[in-house]
């Protein structure tokens, strides 16, 4: 056999020996995955099965649930302690009326402390007692119940007792700026009657309501 039939039959026993691992790398690779399918499909078998109960441990004795108390034995509720009603609130608006009545008594008694004018002084007392009889018509419509023909009659008297309020305050303000028109050389009654009345325009166009505008709740 010459040399180069020798390289041939070498290299034809190389080639199949390559062929023959690489028939059994395939096999094993196939086995391999054989078993790995296997594996996978005992774990899904296993999740899709319901689980198992745990046996309960023999040497745990679980407590029985103690029994529920006889009906005669549950303490009952304590009736509630009746209170006494309580006592009923004044009306807010009555609330105000006080105070501002109040606030009207002590303007007026202030001024009479220093005014040395005998008409001033005497309007000041009318005004006072005008004040004063509104007052009790007020507490007199409040007193008990009454019939609706009473509570209308006094209701007209208090209205008859609010226009002379008005009527005696407005003269006790004509009385002082009369007095401050004088006081700057007016003295034509006509020409006073109408510095009183730019005054009176004078106050309306510029008084504004500060309660709305400032009362919020500091």
């Amino acid at each position: 056999m010459t040399f180069r039939n020798l390289l041939s039959v070498a290299a034809l026993a190389s080639t199949l020996i390559a062929i023959a691992v690489a028939v059994l790398q395939a096999r094993q690779h196939r086995s391999e995955t054989v078993r790995l399918q296997d594996q996978l499909a005992q774990a899904m078998t296993s999740l899709a099965a319901p689980p198992a109960l745990l046996p309960a441990s023999a040497g745990v004795q679980t407590p029985p649930l103690p029994a529920p108390a006889p009906a005669a034995d549950i303490p009952v509720a304590a009736e509630p302690i009746a209170t006494a009603p309580a006592a009923p609130q004044a009306e807010p608006w009555l609330a105000e009326f006080d105070r501002a009545m109040d606030r009207e008594f002590t303007r007026i008694e202030d001024r009479e402390k220093t005014c040395l004018d005998p008409a001033e002084l005497a309007g000041l007392g009318e005004l006072k007692t005008a004040l004063m009889d509104l007052d009790r018509t007020w507490s007199e419509m409040d007193a008990g119940d009454k019939s609706a023909a009473d509570r209308e009659a006094l209701a007209n008297q208090a209205r008859t007792q609010m226009v002379a309020v008005m009527r005696l305050a407005a003269a006790d303000r004509n009385l002082r700026l009369a007095r401050v028109a004088h006081s700057l050389g007016v003295e034509d009654a006509a020409r006073i009657e109408q510095f009183i009345t730019d005054i009176d325009q004078a106050v309306r166009d510029t008084d504004l309501d500060w309660a709305p505008l400032f009362n919020r709740g500091f």
